[in-house]
């Protein structure tokens, strides 16, 4: 009997698992759409229709009083959404510059598949900027327009200049994902190391997309949190953002990203158009040298380095963001109102020091 007993229970044990298998190899459903749709502070929203039907969710934040002398077309970074870029936005169109954000296919508000970050691969995040940068383009057809991605979208940014996706008058790109890797201090793994962990965690997220990538509970939110983003506000900002990604990623997030990190690399000699990399030198997610190497394979003539000393990965929303903020301003400003040639020359590289930093 205890036999017979142990028999049904492992059947039934198979059968559950086998189930679990086969929701997570399937190709998980259309997510439904939200009943309101939240747009941040300062801005409207609106909802877009990407070419393959799916509804994303923008937000435009536009100077008050005046026509703006320019447009950042901004994609956001893993784990974020637009609204969350709400405070730089804002201060971007204090000072004249409209910006418009767009929350990519299963972040933030937009539709998407199963859990945030599922995707095939990132040809499917360009039709989606593809779709705001049509926005951008008929509300402000004559004005230059600037992209700008953080991390991931970074990498997203990057891809669609080499699949000509969008055309700019120029990038400014926050620790963009092009060769990520765990760093440590002054210790970050090896590419050859980076990579070998990326590929194994791709491989698996080709057959079980939706399946979530590693455990993912409170605690483990606040230790990444807490070494992403220093200041205690902004920690809280992010456990409040109901908008924000609060579970664990797909294997399907690392199948994307281990495809398009390659095509980027591959691709970087394509990229001709002005360049701004901003590069926190404590960021433990995508290593200095990782920006560094991208500066040196564009092949833009108008290409700038700038990096903050003890600013981790979130370069734009922690300590020193409205110095890091004002030089995007600089930069767009410089680009406005100088000839291309004026601006060309040797790479710039930029050490922005700030010694009475506290030493965390």
């Amino acid at each position: 009997m205890p036999f017979r007993l142990l028999h049904v229970i492992l059947l039934i044990w198979s059968m559950a698992a086998l189930q679990g298998c086969a929701m997570f190899t399937q190709d998980p459903a259309r997510n439904a759409l939200p009943e309101s749709y939240h747009a941040a502070e300062g801005a409207h929203g609106i909802v877009l229709e990407s070419e393959d039907q799916l509804d994303l969710f923008g937000q435009w934040w536009l100077p008050n009083e005046s026509q703006p002398r320019a447009v950042v077309l901004l994609v956001h970074g893993t784990i974020a959404h637009s609204g969350f870029y709400a405070p730089m936005a804002n201060y971007f169109a204090a000072q004249g510059i409209a910006v418009f954000g767009i929350d990519l296919r299963g972040w933030g508000q937009s539709q998407g598949h199963g859990r945030n970050g599922v995707i095939g691969n990132y040809d499917e995040y360009l039709l989606d900027l593809k779709s705001a940068y049509i926005e951008v383009k008929a509300r402000f057809p004559d004005l230059p327009v600037y992209l700008q991605g953080e991390s991931m979208g970074g990498a997203i940014v990057l891809l669609s200049q080499i699949e000509k996706t969008a055309e700019v008058d120029g990038l400014i790109l926050n620790a963009p994902a092009v060769r990520p890797g765990l760093s440590l201090g002054p210790v970050s793994s090896p590419h050859w190391l980076s990579n070998i962990g990326l590929w194994s965690l791709a491989q698996p997220g080709k057959l079980f997309p939706n399946m979530p990538a590693f455990y993912h509970g409170k605690l483990v939110e606040h230790i990444g949190i807490g070494l992403i983003l220093k200041e205690e506000e902004n920690q809280q900002n992010f456990h409040n953002d109901p908008y924000a990604t609060h579970k664990a990623l797909p294997l399907s997030y690392f199948t994307g990203l281990q495809n398009a990190t390659t095509r980027v690399e591959k691709g970087l000699g394509q990229i001709t158009v002005p360049v701004l990399i901003q590069q926190g030198t404590r960021d433990v997610l995508v290593p200095v040298k990782s920006s560094e190497y991208t500066l040196e394979h564009l092949a833009s003539e108008d290409k700038t380095l700038l990096r903050y000393e003890k600013i981790t990965h979130a370069t734009l929303h922690d300590r020193r963001r409205e110095e890091i903020w004002g030089d995007i301003l600089e930069w767009i400003s410089a680009r406005q109102h100088n000839p291309p040639q004026a601006v060309a020359g040797d790479p710039v590289v930029d050490n922005r020091m700030q010694p009475d930093m506290p030493n965390r």
